[in-house]
């Protein structure tokens, strides 16, 4: 029990997923754009292709990142990815993902419809990419170093979001300014009618 809690702090705090399940889920929209702008740079033409049918990572990855794919792979799979995300953080995450998606690349592609890519996203395609022979795939998939990239784009987040913060308050102060405005327009005129009365 001692080991089991001591991995589980590890995966909390040393592999970063506590922001994965905190309220508002911070980590997890961070970790989602990180996935959109690395589909974005690194498989291009997938990611128009699922952006022009409005498949976006937050309609499938979701699970994949919150689960680290233990919901969605065999025990004995979900147990070797669970050893490379101890190594190497969520990084191991994007690898196995990018590994997906760059694998089924042709069925994507042939898939025009919403409802099609939806179901193989959900249902068939860690099946058909992550089977016994995903164990001999290893050193290719995890020994990419993709750390710097991803905390280029982490900053990148946290900016963008920071700014879309700051004009959201900016905007919220403006209006409070205009409803003082008009409600001391309204008091100006309530107090020259009674100066009037």
């Amino acid at each position: 029990e001692q080991e089991a809690f001591s991995l589980l702090l590890d995966l909390m705090y040393k592999c970063n997923l506590r922001d994965v399940y905190k309220p508002h889920m911070a980590g997890l929209k961070m970790r989602l754009y990180q996935l959109s702008r690395l589909l974005h740079d690194k498989l291009q033409l997938l990611h128009e292709h699922l952006s022009t049918h409005e498949v976006t990572p937050s309609l499938y990855a979701v699970p994949w990142i919150m689960t680290a794919f233990a919901t969605q792979l065999s025990f004995r799979l979900a147990a070797r990815l669970m050893d490379f995300i101890l190594l190497q953080g969520t990084d191991a995450i994007f690898k196995v993902i990018l590994y997906v998606l760059d694998g089924s690349k042709k069925e994507i592609l042939g898939m025009n419809s919403f409802e099609s890519l939806m179901n193989f996203m959900k249902d068939s395609i860690l099946q058909q990419r992550i089977d016994p022979s995903f164990e001999y795939r290893v050193k290719d998939i995890f020994g990419v170093d993709m750390s710097v990239e991803l905390r280029e784009l982490e900053i990148e987040y946290k900016v963008l979001h920071e700014d879309l913060e700051n004009a959201n308050k900016t905007q919220l102060l403006e209006t409070k300014y205009n409803l003082l405005k008009l409600q001391n327009k309204c008091h100006a005129t309530q107090i020259a009618q009674l100066n009037r009365d």
